[in-house]
């Protein structure tokens, strides 16, 4: 299910079979993107088991905006997950994510990983067995 657009939005946010959220964040992220987001992720996560986030920031840009900054700390502490794994981010966004994370309280949850698959074997292996039909 792809994340509402405004018309600028490249962004997706997909429920995967298996209840991993996958968000892909390409070029520019604005505040209204991050509410976007947020949004989705709120609406993914209302009856879930497991809240389990894949992020993937390899098209993104470099650099998130002050503004984008600003929007992201505003939502975090409303979004809540089991394990967060996210990939692809340059040296400035994981270190501002890092901290951004950590003020939220949610830095033992969430790891930052160099590829896709680093990030997906590590949500895999914490997710909970479940119960046979």
């Amino acid at each position: 299910m792809p994340a509402r657009r405004s018309p600028d939005m490249e962004h997706r946010v997909d429920l995967e079979e298996g209840g991993i959220l996958h968000i892909r964040v390409r070029g520019t992220l604005s505040p209204e993107d991050v509410t976007q987001i947020a949004a989705r992720m709120r609406e993914a996560f209302s009856g879930g088991d497991q809240r389990l986030v894949l992020m993937d920031q390899r098209e993104a840009e470099p650099r998130f905006s002050r503004e984008a900054r600003k929007a992201i700390q505003r939502e975090a502490p409303e979004l809540v997950w089991d394990r967060g794994g996210l990939y692809g981010l340059t040296h400035f966004n994981r270190m501002i994510s890092r901290v951004i994370v950590g003020l939220v309280g949610r830095s033992k949850e969430t790891r930052f990983f160099d590829t896709e698959d680093e990030a997906r074997a590590w949500l895999r292996a914490g997710m909970a067995p479940r119960d046979p039909p």
